[in-house]
């Protein structure tokens, strides 16, 4: 009997860069680089439980600007288990409570106040550093929902607006 596929992890290089190697559900997150400090990684951190880890993927992408910072949100090694794409049964696995995330992004301008845009990528083991989304989708904060995480199909680039801050 052949031995199964290895599933896709995601793991970190000696450099702390977060580089996807394996076989498994992949979550890009991006945001602009100005809102990606400390303040923004130590919010992050206590908030969902897991540091953002930068990742040399990219995407390309006319909503995603070209001096973002990515990174990945993964407690368990791999999404798996993430809520992305989950469907409309099933609990999130992956160690981030839902709850915590859909706040932990719509309060996000109270930790990153430059943020403008955050942008999350949900793939199947992409085999590219530079991915271009087979489709793409914007809302604004305010319609952000579980159900709609939950539907986000594979290979969707999912951008959120956040109001203008004068």
């Amino acid at each position: 009997m052949p031995e199964p596929a290895p599933r896709r992890a995601l793991l970190v290089t000696v450099t702390g860069v977060a580089k996807n190697m394996s076989m498994c559900n992949f979550v890009l997150w991006a945001v602009n680089a100005h809102a990606f400090d400390q303040e923004f990684i130590d919010a992050t951190t206590g908030q969902l439980g897991v540091a953002p880890e930068p990742s040399d993927i990219s995407l390309k992408s006319s909503r995603v600007r070209a001096g973002a910072r990515y990174f990945t949100l993964t407690p368990n090694m791999c999404n798996c288990g993430t809520l992305m794409g989950l469907g409309d049964s099933g609990q999130p696995s992956d160690g981030i409570e839902t709850q915590a995330l859909l706040g932990w992004i719509a309060r996000m301008p109270e930790f990153a106040p430059r943020i403008s845009r955050l942008a999350l990528y949900n793939a199947w083991s992409p085999e590219d550093d530079q991915i271009t989304p087979g489709r793409a989708k914007g809302i604004q904060v305010a319609q952000l929902d579980e159900l709609l995480l939950r539907r986000l199909p594979e290979d969707m680039l999912l951008t959120i607006d956040y109001p203008a801050r004068y």
